[in-house]
């Protein structure tokens, strides 16, 4: 059995919510909500094309996006951790700057990893992001290991 009491590793996707003014997305209108939505292509085409279903998604939707809109961070906690932060190269949610500023919340500065795909990078491309969450705790275990051995 493997007893890992200390946290040495962290990883993280996408932009940090609550530090900087987000988009109001949640209060667009309909339409602009589904060209969203098309747009971070996450949503089944099936369930944007069925006007119906939609319109029992779309509050649960907008829910969904209001809640990270409206979050503020006020913590200045910054962990003292590996940090790895992955995002999709073509994610036009998420931008270089975004992904940087993960930086403020580590001592040492995060590794970014750029996968191929878009904001649901890790759906298209799991087999890729699991070689290099793998790597990762792999190459930290052996840290350990050899820490706890000498």
């Amino acid at each position: 059995t493997l007893t890992y009491l200390r946290q040495t590793i962290d990883f993280a996707t996408g932009k940090l919510l609550g530090c900087e003014p987000n988009p109001s997305r949640h209060l667009s209108t309909i339409e602009d909500f589904i060209r969203e939505l098309k747009d971070l292509n996450g949503t089944p085409k099936e369930l944007l094309e069925n006007k119906e279903l939609m319109n029992l998604c779309l509050p649960f939707l907008k829910a969904d996006f209001e809640i990270s809109e409206k979050y503020i961070c006020k913590s200045k906690i910054r962990f003292n951790v590996a940090a790895t932060i992955m995002s999709g190269i073509n994610d036009i949610d998420v931008s270089d700057d975004d992904i940087r500023k993960w930086g403020k919340y580590f001592f040492q500065q995060p590794n970014i990893r750029l996968v191929p795909g878009d904001h649901f990078f890790i759906e298209n491309n799991t087999e890729q992001v699991l070689e290099i969450l793998n790597r990762i705790i792999k190459d930290e275990l052996l840290k350990v290991n050899i820490a706890t051995t000498n």
